[in-house]
């Protein structure tokens, strides 16, 4: 099994390789790190948002900050959408190289995102592909490469 660290490096030493395959510990492990960055900027952010200048009390919601905690938030801001866009492409990548050593094609991917945007199926579909995604990988090479556990 591949470490969290070790998951991580692999995921952006492939920044934008679509081939080949990515075992389950990679891809959660990325989900994970991904989850534990955006909910960190996240409360930074509201922490931030809610904790405004108390010595004046104005009833209008986001006067009592001065400017100082406005360009504090919009960094925080700036820096996850940032964040976020950069990582676009590194996560589409692990996830089709995912589908990969499930012995699936990669344009899967692109139908999970279509039909995800569709109420109600949208989730099923979604939770379909959580559960696609947790099952172990093809055994042995397959058409899109060697098994990434024997090979790495």
């Amino acid at each position: 099994m591949m470490g969290f660290g070790e998951a991580i490096a692999s995921v952006y030493r492939n920044y934008a390789n679509f081939r080949g395959r990515a075992r389950r510990s990679e891809y959660w492990f990325f989900a994970l790190f991904w989850v534990i960055v955006v909910l960190g900027l996240c409360v930074v952010y509201v922490l931030l948002a809610t904790t405004g200048s108390r010595d004046m009390q104005l009833p209008e919601p986001g006067y009592g900050h001065s400017g100082a905690e406005f360009l504090q938030m919009g960094f925080v801001g700036l820096a996850l959408l940032v964040l976020l866009l950069g990582n676009i492409i590194p996560s589409l990548a692990v996830s089709v190289r995912r589908l990969h050593d499930l012995n699936a094609s990669g344009w899967w991917l692109l139908l999970f995102m279509v039909v995800g945007l569709i109420p109600l199926i949208g989730s099923l579909v979604t939770l379909g592909q959580i559960v696609w995604f947790c099952m172990p990988g093809t055994a042995g090479d397959n058409q899109y490469g060697p098994d990434p556990k024997v090979a790495g």
